[in-house]
């Protein structure tokens, strides 16, 4: 059986840099690995890694990756079965399009639409033309769907895992032992083409290697879609096998940054402090970046000394807002006190330290933003080293909001960290604006060294953060942005025929 995996071109707002940040497919090569450890010919194409210096414009958004014909060319005639991949909104029509091309061009073709946007929203992919949606993790999903066109089993049932025409309402089926699943396919695609970008969601040397070593959160934030995806059951991987993938990258191919992409990866202290064990004890020089947000609440002195001497490089920690009330609102398990001890015990243990923080968060009100304004500048002075501010969005999947003004976007690839469709969205920019600038008063006044070396880091490229990095990567789209105005041309191409 021939299957063909698809990651779809990066979309993004144009000149927006908070959309813009690329990163390898990993569940798509997770799944990809699978099927071919039960015997699956696979290929992967990758929309976006085959062209990443390939830009062009539809309207408000920047596309960057080999174009959908290109893309829809590259696949063989002989395929049996099409994967395409859809993270979020921003994928949302490009996918439709690939889609509408695959059938025109290969009209017996079957085809199948994951990821987490899919999974929340599998109904426009099926009335687009999809044969199914996979509501959840796509590794044992995507295999009974090759069992079921292969005539290995007459019917797809419920615990199959498979959404189609004839069988709705499927619940997710997330894999319980992720020891079992093999390591994802990154052969696959060009990493190369990543590496040369210079740009992730986390420092980087030469190289990085992203990984999941666990899925699921046990917590119920409002904003976030992971609660409906995942069950809020939390899964990890042994510190075992997560030791195992980090040597045999290390190894084989130089690789001294790996990034730990999991929804929350400290929720089982036991594990951590295993990891951390087993990194020492094999005599890994490895970086450990955690570009995804962490619970605050889920450390202590102890683990994150270990995590310390370990090399564990960078974490990103996420408290969103400096109001309890707000926090309450989001249903956030978030204690600002434990977050400043957690701070102070990160600078001790000379881990680099990133913030997330959510503005316009429904309800809102001046006297709340005025106590996040408060936070930034106590984190500043305890030495955070950079923060990430974001636009609240009601993402699908997620619980929508109350207030009708917030769900008044007309597309999908709207739903982004700089929703420019909101009637408040100037009030909200203001917002996010106003924290970077007290970030940097306060680094000025009470860091100016620091502040001084971070420039400096920009400037020579020896970055130690993801904000050193964004900035001077984000400088050659800025300027195809400039020259793209500049030129007067509007394009005319739409993202779903881009």
């Amino acid at each position: 059986m021939k299957v063909v995996l698809i990651n779809p071109p990066m979309l993004g707002l144009a000149g927006d840099p908070f959309g813009s940040i690329p990163f390898m497919p990993v569940g798509l090569l997770s799944v990809a690995a699978f099927l071919r450890s039960r015997g699956v010919e696979i290929a992967v194409i990758d929309g976006y890694g085959e062209a990443p210096t390939r830009m062009r414009f539809s309207g408000p958004y920047m596309i960057s990756g080999l174009t959908l014909a290109q893309v829809v060319e590259r696949i063989p005639a002989d395929v049996d079965l099409v994967g395409i991949s859809v993270l979020a909104g921003a994928s949302h029509r490009l996918a439709l399009g690939l889609i509408r091309r695959l059938k025109s061009r290969l009209p017996g073709i079957a085809v199948m639409v994951g990821g987490p946007h899919a999974a929340v929203l599998p109904e426009p992919f099926l009335h687009g033309g999809a044969d199914f949606v996979v509501p959840g993790e796509g590794e044992k999903a995507a295999w009974n769907i090759c069992r079921f066109i292969d005539g290995q089993i007459a019917a797809l049932e419920p615990e199959h895992g498979a959404l189609h025409a004839r069988l709705p309402g499927v619940s997710p089926q997330p894999a319980t032992d992720l020891d079992s699943l093999p390591h994802p396919a990154f052969d696959l695609i060009p990493r190369q083409n990543y590496w040369k970008l210079g740009v992730a969601h986390a420092p980087f040397r030469a190289r990085y290697h992203p990984m999941v070593t666990s899925r699921g959160c046990p917590f119920q934030c409002a904003f976030c879609s992971t609660p409906l995806l995942s069950g809020q059951q939390w899964r990890g991987r042994t510190a075992r096998r997560v030791v195992q993938e980090i040597e045999e990258v290390y190894r084989r191919d130089g690789v001294r940054d790996f990034f730990f992409q999991d929804d929350n990866f400290a929720v089982d202290r036991g594990r951590v402090g295993d990891i951390c064990s087993l990194i020492r004890e094999r005599g890994l020089d490895v970086s450990i970046h955690l570009p995804s947000g962490v619970t605050a609440n889920l450390l202590d002195e102890e683990i994150v000394r270990h995590m310390g001497r370990s090399g564990f490089h960078s974490i990103c920690l996420a408290p969103e807002s400096g109001s309890t009330q707000v926090i309450r609102r989001m249903k956030k398990p978030v204690d600002l006190q434990h977050l400043e001890r957690v701070m102070q015990w990160l600078r001790e243990a000379r881990i680099r330290t990133n913030a997330f923080i959510m503005v316009g968060y429904e309800g809102e009100t001046r006297e709340e933003f005025r106590q996040t304004r408060a936070l930034v500048r106590k984190l500043t002075r305890l030495g955070v080293d950079e923060f990430s501010v974001f636009i609240y969005t009601p993402l699908p999947g997620a619980r929508p909001p109350a207030d009708p003004s917030l769900m008044q976007y007309e597309n999908y690839e709207d739903l982004c960290w700089s929703p420019r469709w909101r009637p408040d969205y100037a009030l909200c920019r203001r917002k996010r604006m106003t924290l970077y600038g007290e970030f940097f008063l306060w680094k000025a006044a009470f860091h100016p060294l620091e502040l001084a070396r971070s420039w400096l880091r920009v400037i020579t490229g020896r970055y130690e953060t993801k904000g050193e990095m964004a900035f001077r990567r984000s400088l050659p789209m800025w300027g195809r942005l400039l020259a793209h105005r500049l030129s007067g041309k509007e394009s005319n191409v739409s993202v779903d025929n881009s």
